[in-house]
């Protein structure tokens, strides 16, 4: 049986791309972890823009969940993100402290989402700053 110590979902945001990176191995995560990259990262699990949308991204934890059993489920949202603006949730250009409070609704739902179908898996929620920064939000 293949184990990792989690399943992270990222943004596709080229822009963080490497700073995640760094954030995994600071982390003692570094190859280790199943990566699901989808525009938004939590978006589609607290406020998906159809059923067909989340029922993917819920079938991509679940697989990493059933086929190699993380000890936990991180989500890293992102200061800036198009997604948020994109679907009218969040604007972009906010100072980092107001993007996370506003992005922190909506990891808080995408979290018991996943706890509540994968019975209470621990999962923490993460915000990426544009400057390379990351608060831990659980």
């Amino acid at each position: 049986m293949h184990t990792i110590k989690a399943c992270v979902i990222i943004c596709i945001d080229f822009r963080f791309q490497s700073h995640i990176q760094d954030f995994l191995a600071k982390e003692g995560l570094l190859g280790n972890v199943d990566i699901i990259s989808i525009a938004g990262a939590a978006h589609d699990f607290s406020t998906p823009l159809n059923q067909e949308s989340h029922d993917y991204v819920m079938g991509q934890v679940g697989a990493s969940i059933s086929l190699h059993h993380p000890d936990k489920v991180i989500f890293i949202d992102h200061q800036d993100c198009g997604m948020y603006n994109l679907t009218g949730k969040i604007p972009q250009g906010l100072a980092l402290d107001t993007d996370i409070q506003k992005h922190r609704q909506y990891l808080e739902l995408a979290k018991k989402r996943i706890q509540d179908a994968y019975n209470q898996i621990e999962v923490e929620l993460v915000f990426a700053g544009l400057d390379g920064s990351f608060t831990k939000l659980s």
